[in-house]
């Protein structure tokens, strides 16, 4: 902006000194990950809490899928929110007994316009290829949001949108 500025005033010298003054900020800002060390501080209270001995079940919201690129490459392909299903697959070596609960599906309006694709659960297959018997997995696919189709059920793991919130209040 003040390059422009310079530029319409007839002042060439400051509009190339605040010109380059604006391409050095943008190749440290490109080349230096200067936006993970302004996280940092943020991150740091929220260290990683040990998990409970015993987990009856282990819910893995979905969205992590790229059911386009799977079509495409004829192998699960998985996006940005991978961790989910990492820390899901971690969870579920470290407790046999648990059961796996994946609520999937696509959130995006174009996946619902363009129509759905017909493929195999991305996650099943991933969970499966780490070790995971397909019997402990339940599985749908069909949610834009995960809680209605999780409601009425009692027992276990699974608790209704009600009880959740509920809930989340009382945990530290």
């Amino acid at each position: 902006m003040l390059t422009v500025i310079g530029g319409s005033w007839n002042r060439p010298r400051f509009s190339r000194w605040s010109g380059s003054l604006t391409l050095l900020a943008i190749l440290v800002i490109s080349i230096f990950p200067l936006g993970e060390l302004l996280l940092r501080p943020l991150e740091a209270p929220f260290t990683p809490r040990d998990g409970p001995n015993q987990v009856d079940g282990i819910v893995v919201l979905g969205g992590f899928e790229d059911p386009r690129s799977t079509e495409f490459w004829g192998q699960p392909q998985v996006n940005q929110a991978a961790e989910r299903l990492t820390t899901a697959a971690a969870l579920a070596l470290q407790h046999p007994e648990a059961r796996l609960i994946e609520s999937g599906g696509s959130g995006h309006l174009r996946d619902a316009v363009a129509g759905r694709l017909d493929l195999p659960n991305i996650a099943v297959d991933i969970f499966t290829s780490l070790g995971i018997s397909p019997a402990r997995i339940s599985w749908e696919d069909r949610s834009r949001w995960s809680c209605p189709r999780f409601t009425g059920h009692s027992g276990g793991c699974v608790l209704s949108c009600n009880e959740l919130a509920g809930r989340a209040h009382l945990q530290p």
